[in-house]
């Protein structure tokens, strides 16, 4: 990668296990003035290959697990959490739990090793639940903006209906054709 930044989640430490060179060093010696000649193998110290872990449905993380095989399998490189329990998993949009990574000595072998350790794989969901205080309550949903956020509206729209809300909308609409939309959108007559 090639970027003015280091890299998301993982790519220093999949440099680092591949190819031996610590990238956060390395900007490091460039930031104080020395010249960064990391060593660098010639072939790859290993291969990895992962996945992302995400949730289908919305509810909040309890946590990740590998059953007692995965967990002692040779190809488990890393299972990583990307929350803490109790926080809030969203589908499909922000419902990534967490990484699952596996090695090998080639990139064949790291592929056959993560698909065996999917199957030892479990991720724990708590499911939501309306709150009974709030069921049946409304929502006033003050729009202030055009219909051209409208995936701003059908969020809210369907986050309120999922938590048992009833939904009043106030706002901005150009003309009644725009308002009457909005108001279908929100599920009022």
């Amino acid at each position: 990668e090639v970027n003015a930044r280091m890299g998301g989640a993982y790519v220093r430490d999949w440099v680092r296990a591949v190819w031996g060179v610590d990238l956060v060093d390395e900007q490091l010696l460039i930031a104080a003035g020395i010249p960064a000649v990391p060593f660098k193998s010639t072939r790859p110290l290993m291969h990895l290959e992962g996945e992302f872990i995400s949730s289908r449905e919305d509810g909040f993380f309890e946590g990740l697990g590998l059953s007692p095989e995965a967990q002692g399998h040779p190809g488990l490189h890393r299972l990583m959490a990307l929350k803490k329990a109790g926080d809030s998993l969203e589908a499909p949009y922000h419902a990534r739990a967490g990484m699952l990574v596996a090695r090998g000595s080639n990139a064949q072998e790291a592929q056959e090793n993560l698909e065996a350790l999917r199957a030892g794989l479990s991720l724990e969901v708590r499911r939501q639940s309306p709150s009974p205080a709030l069921a049946g309550k409304t929502l006033l949903y003050v729009a202030s903006h055009s219909l051209g956020r409208e995936y701003l509206y059908d969020e809210v729209f369907r986050l309120a209906k999922k938590e048992g809300f009833r939904v009043a909308l106030l706002g901005y609409a150009k003309d009644k054709a725009n308002a009457e939309k909005l108001a279908k959108k929100a599920g009022l007559d």
